[in-house]
């Protein structure tokens, strides 16, 4: 019985990883920038350099050996770079955080328009431990008036690579965000009471 050697499959065993790998570059690619841009920009790169390599040495194999196992491995790794360029990660990313926790930040709305909350000048609001991830500053911003309330969870607060994403909570008119929130770059209703806004 022939066994075959690790290194037949070394390309597909390397294809698999750089596929995942870009994956998780895009999908934590805004914080990872914006709290460690040198060493992104220094992985990013690694990967750059290793994907071309990969893909030459692939395409030599192929070209020498005419291996089944090297033509699919090329194709996982023309595949999965596709995948990964057209994959739409905000998108994805947005609709799971807001779904899975809806029951939680209503449980602060709930808190908030009922009790006397303690906020700074600046409307804002340190969220408890239990709640840290509702927001990705671990804090929220409260407006509340008679006649309104507004209340942003930061999806993501960008700094160096994007502009900041926020889920706003509103009861009152659209024009009540635009009151309080500035520089907005686009303001989307995705529910009830739910906003979708992004900064420039």
């Amino acid at each position: 019985m022939k066994i075959s050697s690790p290194k037949k499959f070394i390309f597909l065993f390397s294809s698999l990883f750089l596929t995942v790998s870009l994956f998780l570059v895009f999908w934590f690619g805004n914080e990872i920038v914006d709290t460690f841009i040198f060493f992104a920009m220094f992985i990013f790169l690694i990967l750059i350099i290793f994907y071309i390599l990969v893909l030459v040495l692939i395409l030599r194999s192929i070209l020498i050996y005419k291996n089944k196992i090297d033509i699919i491995s090329l194709v996982i790794l023309i595949i999965g770079f596709i995948f990964n360029l057209f994959f739409p990660f905000s998108d994805v990313k947005f609709d799971y955080d807001f779904k899975t926790k809806m029951n939680d930040r209503l449980e602060v709305i709930n808190y908030v328009k009922n009790s006397d909350v303690s906020v700074s000048e600046n409307g804002v609001m340190n969220l408890p431990f239990k709640y840290y991830n509702l927001s990705s500053s671990g804090d929220i911003v409260v407006h509340k008036q008679d006649d309104f309330l507004v209340i942003e969870f930061f999806i993501y607060r960008g700094f160096l690579s994007d502009g900041s994403k926020i889920l706003v909570y509103l009861e009152g008119k659209e024009s009540d965000i635009r009151k309080h929130i500035s520089y907005i770059k686009n303001i989307e209703k995705i529910d009830n009471n739910w906003y979708y806004v992004i900064l420039e």
